[in-house]
């Protein structure tokens, strides 16, 4: 599935596929994850970073704080960089750099890692 592909249809198509030798909600995980076209299954550990200051207090820019925002919000939906530039008002490069900048992570395996948590919490809710 390509990587604007519906969590819910990944789900789905997971659960025809009940023959697999998956075991465990990992497992499901690391399927969803190949399934939406992820180069690499983030491992616990691997967070997305946020900017601090000296003093320890955490700022964000705000485009990249209603970028994210945004993802969140039309997960479920086909979203691309040029949508989510226009959405913030910036153009779509400058907010892949600024996006990879800001969170340590590209902008299609940010959009990826979302729609995976969403399918985990929809997995975990069905279990």
């Amino acid at each position: 599935m390509p990587i604007d592909a519906d969590p819910l249809a990944v789900i789905f198509s997971l659960e025809q596929n009940k023959g697999c030798n998956c075991q465990g909600v990992e497992s499901i995980n690391v399927s969803v994850a190949v399934c939406c076209g992820m180069r690499k299954y983030p491992s616990p550990t691997d967070q997305v970073r946020q900017p601090s200051f000296q003093n320890g207090e955490r700022a964000e820019p705000v485009e990249i704080w209603k970028a994210r925002k945004f993802i969140q919000e039309h997960s479920d939906e086909k979203l691309g960089l040029t949508k989510v530039a226009k959405f913030v008002n910036i153009s779509a490069n400058h907010l892949s750099e600024k996006f990879k900048q800001v969170t340590g992570v590209n902008f299609v395996d940010y959009v990826a890692r979302q729609r995976i948590e969403k399918a985990h919490v929809l997995l975990l809710d069905v279990a």
